[in-house]
C-alpha cells in the first residue's frame, strides 16, 4: 500500500523546517518534532491506544514542502518531502529513562526494583497497570519492537510512570495466530504457561487482553480517517480485517 495516498489536500499537515535526519522545527516556541518515514501504523496504534486511554505520543504528517497538497500524486516528492511526525514529550522538570539505563536493569527482578522506587502503593499499582495496558495493546497489534522504544517518567514529587507510549511501526504484520510471542523491557512471552502465570500475578491483565476481542478494526480505521481527514477508501480493508481476525484468534488461544 502507497501510504501517502491517506492524505487529501484538506487533510490536516504540519508544514516544518528540517534539522537533521529524525529532527524538524516549527517555531522556537514548540518542541523538536522528532520524524521518520510515512506509515499508517503510527495513526492506529494512537487511534487504538486512544481505547482504553493509555498515553500515547501524537502522530501527525508533518511536510518540508509549502507545495505538498499540490503533489500528493507524486510518490517521489511525498516520499522526500512528507513525513510522520510527533512532538517531544519529554517535559522540563522530570527525568526520563530507558529501562535499559536503569542501574538495575540487568538485575534479576528489574520491574521489581523498579516498582521500588515508586512515590507510595498506589503509584506502584499506576506503574504495574501502565504497563500492563502497554503489553495487551501490544500483543493485539503483534509489536515486535517494543524493548527499548519505551520509556519511564520522574516526578520531582517522587511518582514514576510510562511515558507516552510510541513507535507503532513494527505491528500488525504477523498473520499466524499460533505466533504468540511478545517482548517489553521487563517480560518476555514465549508460551502459553507465560502468559497464564502472568494472568495468575495480574488478574487484571485477563480482563485487558480480553478487552481487544470486542475490537473492531475496520471501525477503528473509519473513526481515524474521519478524525484525521484521511481517505478511508486506500486502505487496504480486508488486509485489516484477515488480521483482526487472526489477532483475536490468538487472543483467545492466549486467554484459553
Amino acid at each position: 500500500m502507497n501510504d501517502y495516498k491517506l492524505l487529501r489536500k484538506n487533510s490536516p499537515l504540519v508544514f516544518a523546517a528540517k534539522k537533521n535526519d529524525c529532527i524538524a522545527t516549527v517555531h522556537s516556541s514548540l518542541p523538536a518534532i522528532y520524524y521518520k518515514n510515512f506509515d499508517i501504523n503510527e495513526f492506529i496504534g494512537e487511534q487504538l491506544a486512544s481505547i482504553r486511554e493509555l498515553k500515547s505520543n501524537h502522530y501527525f504528517p508533518v511536510s518540508f514542502s509549502r507545495d505538498a497538497r499540490n503533489n500528493l500524486d507524486n510518490y517521489s516528492f511525498c516520499r522526500s518531502n512528507i513525513k510522520v511526525g510527533s512532538f517531544d514529550f519529554m517535559k522540563k522538570g522530570r527525568e526520563y529513562y530507558t529501562a535499559t539505563q536503569l542501574p538495575f536493569y540487568f538485575d534479576k527482578l528489574p520491574f521489581e526494583e523498579l516498582l521500588e522506587l515508586c512515590l507510595d502503593d498506589q503509584n506502584r499499582v499506576e506503574l504495574i497497570n501502565e504497563n500492563l495496558e502497554m503489553m495487551a495493546l501490544d500483543i493485539y497489534m503483534s509489536q515486535w519492537d517494543r524493548g527499548g522504544n519505551t520509556y519511564y517518567e520522574f516526578f520531582p514529587n517522587g511518582e514514576i510512570h510510562l511515558a507516552p507510549i510510541f513507535d507503532y511501526e513494527a505491528s500488525m504484520e504477523k498473520l499466524d495466530a499460533g505466533d504468540i510471542e511478545y517482548t517489553s523491557d521487563f517480560f518476555q512471552f514465549m508460551t502459553i504457561d507465560d502468559y497464564h502465570e502472568m494472568m495468575v500475578k495480574y488478574p487484571q491483565f485477563r480482563e485487558m487482553l480480553q478487552s481487544y476481542l470486542n475490537t473492531d478494526l475496520e471501525s477503528q480505521l473509519r473513526s481515524m480517517c474521519r478524525s484525521r481527514q484521511f481517505n478511508f477508501s486506500s486502505i487496504d480493508i480486508d488486509s485489516y480485517r484477515r488480521y483482526d481476525e487472526v489477532s483475536h484468534k490468538k487472543l483467545e488461544k492466549i486467554l484459553k
